[in-house]
Parts: C-alpha cells; structure tokens; sequence
C-alpha cells in the first residue's frame, strides 16, 4: 500500500490528491497530523545513535520530504533489508 502523508500547510496537495486516489484500494492520503514540536525533538535527536536504523532512516527521510515539498509518500510493504 501506498501512502501520501501531506503537510498541514499544503491542504490544496491533499485535496487534489485525495480526489485523485478516492477508492483506490491500494492508497490512502493523510494530512501529517504531527504537531510542530514534536518534529524540532525528532530532529534535534538525529545525531544520536540509534538502534532501529531502518526504521529511522525511513522517519528521516519522510521528515526531511514533508519539509522540502510539503509531502511525501512511504510505501507501506516494503521490508527492511537486512
């Protein structure tokens, strides 16, 4: 499953893109429901180690997406490589 995660700020990506995906079984859209704070603490702890990489590569990178574009998209199924 495909998922579009938009920032609060770009309600007008999230509306073209829910109408775009409306029913569509195998994508969902989400307006990022995260408050603000929450993400300056993410960032502030990106140089420490951390010992779910995958998982924190992947939080990274759609932190880092939603602030450059305003949206990003994770795909559900993928599986951490080994």
């Amino acid at each position: 499953m495909l998922l579009f995660i938009v920032s609060r700020t770009h309600v007008g990506r999230y509306d073209k893109l829910s109408r775009t995906f409306n029913g569509h079984p195998h994508v969902s859209v989400l307006l990022d429901r995260r408050e603000g704070e929450r993400r300056r603490r993410i960032e502030a702890r990106a140089g420490t180690i951390e010992r779910r990489r995958h998982e924190r590569r992947q939080r990274v990178h759609v932190e880092r997406t939603l602030q450059m574009l305003g949206w990003t998209i994770v795909d559900t199924e993928e599986t951490p490589s080994g």
